[in-house]
Formats: C-alpha cells, structure tokens, sequence
C-alpha cells in the first residue's frame, strides 16, 4: 500500500509541475524603434532589407510594399503584435504604416 501512495505522490507532483513552466514564444521579424526611425524616403527596397531583414511575409498582389511582422507571447501572457508596412512608389520608400503609432509616418528624406 505505502508503494501504491509513492507512485501517486510522484505521479501528483510530476503533473501539477509540469503546467508551471510556459515558454516564450517569438515569431516573425523583430524591429526596434531606432530600425523604424532609421528608414527613410527615398530608399530602395534592398536597402529597407538591409536595415530590416527580409520580410517574413511576401504579398504577391502588391509588390509595392514590404510587410514586417513580429509577434511575442510571453509564457503567461498576452500577445503582444508588432506591424510595419513599407510603402514604395517607382522603387523608392514614400512612407510607411506601424499599429504600434497609429498615425502615418511620412519619412524625411535622405
């Protein structure tokens, strides 16, 4: 019987420790402010890659835009979402659109 309350004891420990720990978990292009600030009107789309990184996400509708998405879900946490969109017109940067400044930011020029 003690044998049987052993297994049980182990078995009710092992389970309830199990749900304590959650991972956090990162995805997509991660960018800071100052990555944001440091694209301007005017450049080209290679260059935005440079500063940035490829972008996760491609649209193959509108090849006039880069998307960058970052989403964080600590362990116990909500999600927190990151998007920058990078508008060009003939090759170059005219402005871009963030959900973490809900205004538009028209960049300055070079």
């Amino acid at each position: 019987m003690s044998r049987l309350l052993q297994i049980l004891a182990i078995t009710t420990a092992l389970l309830t420790l199990s749900g304590c720990y959650k991972m956090d978990i990162q995805q997509g292009n991660y960018f800071s402010d100052a990555d944001v600030h440091a694209i301007k009107r005017g450049m080209s789309p290679a260059k935005v890659e440079k500063v940035l990184g490829s972008p996760i996400l491609k649209n193959i509708y509108y090849n006039n835009q880069l998307a960058y998405v970052y989403t964080f879900k600590p362990g116990h946490g909500h999600m927190k979402k990151r998007r920058l969109i990078i508008y060009f017109r003939n090759g170059r940067v005219t402005h871009t659109t963030t959900d973490f400044n809900s205004n538009s930011v028209l960049l300055p020029q070079p």
